[in-house]
């Protein structure tokens, strides 16, 4: 057994692991990673993304599985264009913009987990000076046009899980603009996850995606619109979530999901 250096890829301390490990705890942010990425970061991995200001605007790397590095705020246009080896990418917190075609032709990129993308819908004076009181206004304003946009992930034919805000600020509204031509393509897609912090998404972002997909989203029946699926549900008077016929009189129950009956708004 030996012993070597790595890098938490969440909160980037150094620490020394046992090398025939796969997995490490971080004891620091008590984070679970690969040791294989923790070496990586260790020794320079960071240097396979291109960053300035926060901003990622290209990737030299060919891993399965990328780890944005903490602190990145944006990820740029066409940043991992036709990166088809990667399978899985792990966004921090950090991340609130997703930049045009992203990930155009990530054509093995199969499960997407964003923790906490958008910005706040308060963007009121704060009591501070008039100028700064501008200069925030005029910036949450730009920041609210775009979140994820046109075609960034356009393309990736095997996605199949999306997972958006789960558990990020859910007593706080997260203003969420994503471009209609976001996931054109992803006819695979047929798990949808979206936290309490969305109250609405605009409509057509999902018309791609599988005939069965699953929503988990506790405000899907405010955006039927966001998808042709969910829309041809409502005129089916199936469940909106899953698909699935009701069951019942007068307290009318999905048979698939257990889910009640709510009709779209």
């Amino acid at each position: 057994m030996s012993f070597v250096k790595v890098k938490c890829p969440r909160c980037g301390e150094i620490l020394t692991v046992d090398d025939e490990r796969t997995t490490w705890n971080c004891r620091f942010c008590n984070s679970a990673f690969r040791v294989e990425e923790g070496l990586r970061l260790y020794s320079g991995g960071e240097r396979e993304f291109i960053i300035k200001s926060g901003v990622l605007t290209g990737y030299r790397g060919n891993s399965q599985e990328v780890i944005i590095p903490d602190g990145v705020t944006i990820i740029g246009d066409n940043a991992f264009e036709n990166h088809s080896e990667i399978t899985y990418i792990f966004f921090p917190e950090s991340v609130n913009a997703i930049g045009s075609y992203a990930f155009l032709g990530c054509t093995g990129l199969t499960r997407v987990n964003i923790p906490r993308i958008g910005f706040s819908e308060n963007i009121m004076p704060n009591n501070g000076s008039i100028l700064s009181d501008i200069a925030d206004y005029l910036t949450a304003f730009s920041k609210r046009r775009c979140c994820i946009g046109k075609g960034a992930f356009g393309g990736c034919t095997e996605l199949t899980a999306l997972e958006i805000n789960v558990g990020a600020e859910r007593d706080k509204e997260r203003y969420i603009n994503i471009a209609k031509s976001a996931f054109s393509g992803c006819h695979k897609l047929s798990s949808i996850t979206i936290g309490a912090s969305v109250s609405k998404l605009q409509p057509n972002i999902f018309d791609n995606c599988d005939e069965n997909v699953v929503f988990d989203w506790p405000f899907l029946y405010r955006s039927a619109e966001c998808s042709n699926v969910i829309r041809r549900r409502q005129v089916e008077r199936r469940c909106l979530y899953c698909g699935g016929h009701y069951k019942g009189i007068f307290t009318k129950k999905c048979r698939f999901c257990g889910r009640p009956w709510r009709s779209a708004t």
